[in-house]
């Protein structure tokens, strides 16, 4: 098990953060998830600048709360469980959580 997978499973993302070769602090990009609205908002410096839908996880396969980092992204990925296309895909973590 590498640092990067230790960080990421234990919640310490800045951590992971560093080991990925640093990024945008929260203060000034993040993501915000409202698990009550199905809603992801981009918010930078403050202001929210996007807005969209999103899934979470469905009764019995709840989503994880807390903070995470990206730690992969891929423009053009495919599911190997479900079989499906999941354009601009991202990692959270190093978990099954994505975007």
């Amino acid at each position: 098990m590498s640092a990067l997978d230790i960080a990421a499973e234990t919640g310490h993302w800045r951590a992971a953060q560093i080991l990925l070769g640093g990024g945008p602090s929260p203060d000034r990009l993040r993501l915000e998830i409202s698990l009550g609205l199905q809603r992801v908002a981009l918010v930078k410096d403050g202001v929210q600048v996007y807005r969209t839908h999103c899934s979470t996880g469905r009764p019995g396969y709840s989503t994880k709360r807390g903070e995470f980092v990206i730690t992969n992204k891929e423009r053009y990925h495919r599911s190997t469980i479900y079989h499906v296309d999941m354009p601009y895909f991202m990692r959270l973590s190093r978990s099954q959580i994505f975007l």
